[in-house]
């Protein structure tokens, strides 16, 4: 004698069950289901950023990302995209390279590959750089190696030139003139008749 259901099977993980279904269904590519007895599609998650879910059926996602790549929330594949010139890849996720480096290449690696890029004397890279000569350091300011940003020389001096390394560059005014503020290409002015 043939007997029917007596007592429903629980959905399992990676899929899902919509009343009277006899088998279940697998969530599609690019998501995943760790839990069971889920009624429909929207129990599948969306893979996260920095994984990826590269088969149908899943109860987690895959992996992470390749180093180097970027994984989009949805990815199927472990590279789907090079990370951009002036970022690098920390487990699949792209962060902008720090101020004072520089990130000149695709596909830069989260484990300090930026460190081999310092901005160099004379100019600043502010973060998200992409090249070690990204910024000329303007006239009334410095800037050392690996500098986010210029330094202005003080009041009581200038400095002329651009792309200059070190606070040694910034000139003390000369007497009969004066340097009212920071960051002065040139003195401010000669000192006025009853003044030195």
């Amino acid at each position: 004698m043939f007997t029917g259901t007596i007592t429903p099977i629980a959905c399992p993980k990676g899929f899902y069950c919509g009343e009277g279904l006899t088998e279940p269904l697998p969530c599609p590519l690019g998501t995943y289901n760790d839990f069971e007895y889920q009624e429909d599609q929207s129990g599948c998650s969306i893979c996260p950023e920095g994984q990826y879910c590269a088969e149908i059926g899943l109860a987690e996602p895959t992996g992470y990302c390749d180093e180097g790549c970027l994984c989009t929330e949805g990815s199927t594949v472990s590279c789907p995209r090079k990370c951009s010139i002036g970022y690098y890849c920390d487990q699949g996720i792209e962060l902008p390279c720090p101020g004072g480096y520089a990130c000149p290449l695709e596909q830069m690696l989260a484990t300090g590959q930026y460190q081999n890029f310092p901005c160099e004397e004379g100019f600043y890279c502010p973060v998200g750089s992409n090249s070690t000569t990204m910024n000329s350091c303007p006239s009334g300011a410095y800037c050392p190696s690996r500098s986010e940003d210029y330094q202005t020389c003080a009041p009581g001096s200038y400095n002329p030139n651009t792309e200059q390394a070190g606070p040694e560059s910034c000139l003390a005014c000369n007497p009969g003139t004066y340097c009212e503020t920071s960051f002065l290409s040139n003195f401010t002015d000669f000192c006025p008749p009853g003044f030195y």
